[in-house]
């Protein structure tokens, strides 16, 4: 190759990586997009009286109190931290809405026995003294977002609460198809309520019947309910969660048609007879191979809190 156009040659090369170390300079220069995390501009904490805990206290959790939300706003009145750390880290952990079905039937994102699970490294007064919170957001962030991440934001800024998750196995049910196949009807439109856990319906008029509602028990049967939410509502008969392996998606009207006879325990108690836990699950699964479902033992991943360091707040 003559001298002129080795020349030529090394000077494109040269050009090229300047070129290319220019955009890398300017794209490293350009400022990055970071969306902020949602916070609550004001807050008011302060400690409730003996005589201002509804109920005196005696709730799950020991909060007897509601936990409220409207526009940019969150109202807590007389509740316990230790309910507080369950909605923020266990009901709306992500901030998302709850999965909803096409007849809107809400499933809880976490089984009932890890949602009371024990949380590890709790003081005693995490769950036996009470606090209202009054917190507002400058802009207009859902319900699901105050209640879970800017929740999170407020007891570690207001409580310096620090906590993390372990995972372990534990024992579960899985639901699953019988070679048979599914035998569940649809759902049928208009079968079922839908009901906002926030906002329940008023009590039936008295003589009237209660209403089905939507992924409920409505007698010996579910209406309106997922293959997940179904396992939601046999898990606490049963001695360990259930959780859906039927790979099916849709809404079900789902049947189990056993006898009150058949959840009655042998012996009734001062005279009256009341279905017992384990005389209801075993009639459950007695009827599911009808349905061509059926539950399998096994074992899956569970969550579980730890609380490394909380306090009790500044008033203000």
């Amino acid at each position: 190759m003559p001298p002129n156009a080795v020349q030529q040659s090394t000077i494109c090369t040269i050009l090229v990586l300047a070129f290319g170390i220019t955009l890398i300079a300017v794209r490293l220069a350009k400022p990055q997009t970071v969306t902020a995390q949602p916070r609550f501009e004001v807050a008011s904490v302060r400690a409730c009286k003996a005589t201002d805990v509804p109920g005196g206290g005696q709730g799950r959790n020991g909060g007897a109190g509601r936990i409220t939300t409207s526009p940019g706003r969150l109202d807590a009145e007389c509740v316990t931290v230790d309910r507080l750390i369950r909605e923020a880290y266990l009901l709306y952990a992500d901030g998302n809405p709850w999965p909803v079905g096409k007849t809107r039937v809400q499933q809880l994102p976490v089984s009932t026995r890890l949602l009371e699970q024990t949380i590890k490294g709790s003081p005693a007064w995490l769950d036996s003294e009470h606090y209202t919170i009054a917190a507002k957001s400058d802009g207009m962030p859902g319900r699901e977002m105050m209640r879970g991440p800017m929740l999170q934001a407020l007891l570690a800024v207001r409580f310096r609460l620090k906590i993390h998750r372990e995972s372990g196995a534990i024992p579960v049910y899985e639901l699953r198809i019988t070679k048979g196949g599914l035998k569940v009807e649809a759902a049928k439109d208009g079968g079922c309520i839908t009901v906002d856990r926030d906002h329940p319906p008023p009590f039936p008029v008295q003589g009237q019947p209660l209403p089905r509602v939507c992924g409920g028990w409505a007698g010996d049967a579910i209406y309106g309910t997922t293959m997940a939410n179904l396992c939601s509502q046999i898990s606490p008969f049963a001695d360990r969660d259930v959780v859906d392996r039927t790979g099916i998606t849709g809404v079900f009207d789902v049947h189990f048609d056993f006898l009150r006879a058949d959840i009655l325990p042998d012996q009734s108690v001062d005279g009256r007879s009341e279905p017992s836990e384990a005389a209801h699950f075993n009639a459950i699964q007695s009827s599911l191979p009808r349905l061509g479902l059926m539950l399998v033992p096994a074992r899956a991943a569970g969550q579980f809190l730890v609380i490394d360091h909380v306090d009790r707040p500044t008033e203000n």
